[in-house]
């Protein structure tokens, strides 16, 4: 029996209407196992995901859409999904901050490529005052 796509995404969209969001996003999986280019249907999961309070599955599942965007081209989708990723990180998952260390400098490089300088400064700015903070608390640990 051949997947049905569309079948598919109404019964994630009809989980959805219920609040089974969950259940939605096995719905939505079944999509991405067909076609794991579909980053539209990885941002639904990754918004859903963050909807349940799984915020490090959803940055993951966001930054592989960032990561998509930005190899594909799509600079300025790719900038709205990193800057989302710092936002869950910054929010919901300090933890994560390191694991994910390549976002920043990855905006900061989009900005430039975009000709946006001084979004592109700023950007590279924060990453140096987070690289300094990091090592003067190296620092304090040492011996």
């Amino acid at each position: 029996m051949a997947f049905d796509r569309e079948k598919t995404l109404q019964i994630a969209q009809k989980y959805i209407e219920r609040r089974k969001y969950d259940r939605a996003i096995l719905e939505y999986q079944k999509v991405v196992q067909h076609d794991p280019n579909d980053a539209r249907t990885l941002l639904r999961i990754g918004d859903l995901q963050a909807r349940l309070g799984a915020y490090p599955q959803a940055i993951g599942t966001y930054d592989r859409v960032a990561l998509y965007y930005a190899g594909r081209g799509f600079s300025l989708k790719a900038v709205a999904v990193l800057k989302q990723i710092r936002e869950l990180i910054d929010r919901y998952a300090p933890q994560l901050a390191e694991q994910y260390s390549h976002v920043s400098p990855k905006l900061a490089q989009i900005y430039a490529e975009l000709g946006l300088t001084n979004d592109a400064l700023a950007t590279y700015d924060g990453v140096a005052r987070r690289m300094q903070a990091e090592d003067a608390e190296k620092a304090k640990t040492a011996p």
